[in-house]
């Protein structure tokens, strides 16, 4: 790979993290609900399904996400166009 290419990708990633640092810090202060029932047509639509995750838990589960997909990206070396 080429060093520009790499630093860029470098760059990528690190805004990533960076982004899911800004994101967990967010749900630590005020964790709410981002979505209501009225979000499970459009969310069966995109084959997903609407979750309930107690406040007390769910900064626990951004975090595992969180972990769980960046690791996954970093080792597939999945760049952003």
């Amino acid at each position: 790979m080429k060093s520009s290419k790499l630093d860029t990708t470098v760059t990528r990633v690190q805004r990533a993290e960076s982004l899911g640092r800004r994101i967990r810090a967010s749900f630590r202060k005020r964790p709410r609900a981002a979505a209501g029932p009225e979000m499970n047509p459009a969310l069966a639509n995109a084959g997903g399904e609407l979750m309930e995750i107690a406040p007390d838990r769910l900064a626990g589960f951004i975090n595992a996400e969180y972990d769980k997909w960046i690791k996954i990206i970093k080792d597939a070396a999945i760049t952003l166009d």
